[in-house]
């Protein structure tokens, strides 16, 4: 097991609030440009495995961002239920508990009537009972029918689906700039052109002057 870091002042063990504030630093300071994409990754995956409060801080020394002291910019604030890591692991505990129990009921199910078919001499029927349980494990782990409480994502996809969600918009918003720069250039070159064209046009209206005079 870590122990605390004895360089920091306070030590104490953090909760799934901290690492979602420090999620939310190090996604500013990704947007920012101040890391690069494989930096944001081992940081967050840093985060994810951090324990104590100095092991959290250590990744923000080269950072201006702070954990708690910002949020992502261009979002707003939606007041919404909070649910702790705890929490989440629970409902998808319970999901998979239901699944493997209807899975489980089906496997017995199946071979019930299978065992009835087969003392009636019914073929057909014990095919057909045969094929409940590969019928069930595909609408539930393949096709996924059910509420979605049944599938809750772990802790680690949501982080992992938020990492994305960051990526994604800085990737936009550098096509957005790489768009505007080329704009940019296009126009400079237009300009530079305009002003070829009138200094030309200009210098033969000044030859042609000249040559009237002569």
């Amino acid at each position: 097991m870590p122990q605390p870091n004895p360089n920091f002042q306070f030590n104490y063990r953090i909760s799934d609030t901290d690492r979602n504030d420090a999620v939310t630093a190090l996604s500013v300071a990704f947007g920012e440009g101040r890391l690069t994409m494989d930096e944001f990754d081992r940081r967050c995956a840093a985060v994810a495995k951090a324990e104590y409060s100095p092991d959290l801080m250590a990744l923000f020394q080269d950072l201006p961002q702070k954990p708690g002291q910002c949020q992502v910019p261009g979002q707003q604030v939606q007041q919404s239920p909070m649910y702790s890591g705890r929490d989440i692991e629970l409902a998808r505990r319970r999901g998979r508990n239901v699944r493997g129990g209807l899975m489980g009921l089906s496997t017995i199910a199946s071979l019930a009537l299978m065992g009835v078919f087969a003392e009636m001499r019914v073929d057909s029927l014990m095919m057909f009972s045969l094929l409940i349980i590969p019928t069930v494990f595909i609408l539930l782990y393949v096709m996924k029918v059910g509420p979605d409480s049944w599938y809750t994502p772990s802790v680690r996809q949501i982080q992992r689906a938020q990492r994305q969600a960051v990526k994604m918009q800085q990737l936009e918003l550098q096509s957005h700039q790489a768009a505007e720069i080329a704009m940019q250039k296009q126009q400079q070159r237009q300009q530079m052109d305009q002003l070829k064209n009138d200094a030309l046009h200009i210098a033969q209206q000044t030859m042609q002057r000249f040559n009237k005079r002569g």
